[in-house]
């Protein structure tokens, strides 16, 4: 039985990669660009701080925690380049990449994928299902985001031919990287191909289950099995695809286990909800408001455009006295509101306030006179007089 067991996965795994190949090759066969490279020297930082260093490019984020690194490639057809390959020296958990560009007809708009995999030592980053990935690039760059003043260093920055081994390498970068907790964590699959879409696990080790299962029949048929047909080759090729896709999802659970670990131990309970991200700073921001509100009494009213930003804020408000509409309009009627009424206002908000008059635009541009408590990147609080 080992043997069969052995020879029908064996066979099923070749087959796969048949498959792939000819996939691949039917997709992106008539691409035979050159990989591309930009040096250190070719690369401009346009925001942040360049440091010296005999490696690569060293960056240091900004005080928002933003660094932008600007090439400008020549004649790069943006269509033939699957990927794009950055390596780091090293990992920062507490920073993510985004890739941006501009090409010679899209003017000044400025296209971006963002990518939220904390940086690690090598990221391939999808492009060929990306519909603004076309075109004759201007330029091209990255975008960091992290801490204010953290440092990283740039080592390689390069478009891969279009081969079928880098498309692999990139397959495997994301099955097996760093990554947030989403659905995925659960081996949840939706069956909808994101912008930049890879091909999942799980269909993957589907199909693998059975070319293993139709490579087993093939034995029976030939003969060559020398046996009748055996229930347990078909439960061990199924065990054994299974426990291969499973070993992908401990993986990068063990993974997320470092990323927490790293980020909430050792931290009091309030400490943890304004380290986590993306929420930490909404909660940060709510902590002011009550401080600087100290006192349960007055009713608030939350406006905001963002449904997350929204149901966090309110959240973070209660026990006090909380209206935030999910649907509709941000703020009430003029008419809702009475004195010493508090609004926070959390960003992206379409509400906007006149410094002229001291009064708050509502939504059917009806002027509420207020006054300014509290102004943050965030968003802001006010006092209805």
């Amino acid at each position: 039985m080992p043997k069969l067991v052995l020879c029908s996965l064996t066979t099923g795994c070749a087959a796969l990669l048949l498959g792939a190949y000819l996939l691949f090759w039917w997709q992106s066969g008539q691409h035979t660009a050159d990989t591309r490279f930009w040096s250190s020297q070719q690369l401009s930082v346009v925001v942040g701080s360049r440091l010296p260093t005999k490696d690569g490019i060293r960056v240091k984020l900004d005080a928002v925690g933003r660094a932008v690194l600007i090439s400008s490639p020549s004649n790069m057809v943006l269509s033939d380049y699957a990927q794009i390959h950055l390596r780091f020296l090293d990992d920062s958990l507490h920073s993510s990449v985004a890739l941006i560009w501009k090409t010679t007809k899209g003017g000044n708009r400025i296209f971006s994928l963002d990518h939220y995999t904390p940086v690690q030592r090598s990221i391939w980053i999808p492009t060929s299902n990306v519909p603004a990935w076309k075109g004759t690039a201007l330029e091209l760059g990255i975008v960091l985001d992290g801490r204010p003043g953290d440092e990283l260093t740039l080592a390689g920055f390069s478009a891969p031919s279009p081969s079928f081994s880098n498309h692999l390498k990139s397959v495997y970068f994301q099955w097996t990287s760093y990554s947030s907790w989403d659905m995925t964590s659960s081996n949840h699959y939706q069956g909808i191909a994101a912008t930049n879409a890879t091909p999942k696990p799980v269909p993957v080790f589907a199909a693998l289950l059975a070319l293993s299962l139709l490579s087993y029949a093939g034995l029976l048929f030939t003969g060559r099995a020398h046996k009748r047909f055996d229930l347990r080759v078909v439960a061990v090729l199924t065990v054994a695809c299974w426990l291969g896709l499973d070993a992908l999802w401990q993986t990068r659970l063990l993974h997320k286990l470092h990323n927490t670990h790293a980020s909430f131990s050792g931290l009091k309970s309030t400490e943890k909800l304004a380290a986590a991200a993306p929420s930490g700073e909404i909660y940060s921001f709510i902590q002011k408001v009550k401080h600087h509100t100290n006192s349960p009494q007055y009713r608030f009213f939350l406006g905001s455009r963002g449904d997350y930003e929204g149901m966090r804020g309110a959240y973070y408000l209660y026990p006090y006295n909380v209206l935030w509409r999910r649907y509709g309009p941000e703020l009430p009627d003029k008419a809702i509101f009475r004195r010493d009424d508090r609004i926070v206002l959390l960003n992206p908000s379409e509400i906007r306030f006149n410094k002229e008059t001291g009064a708050m635009i509502l939504p059917n541009q009806d002027q509420l006179p207020v006054e300014v408590l509290m102004v943050d990147d965030i968003g802001s609080l006010y006092r209805v007089l």
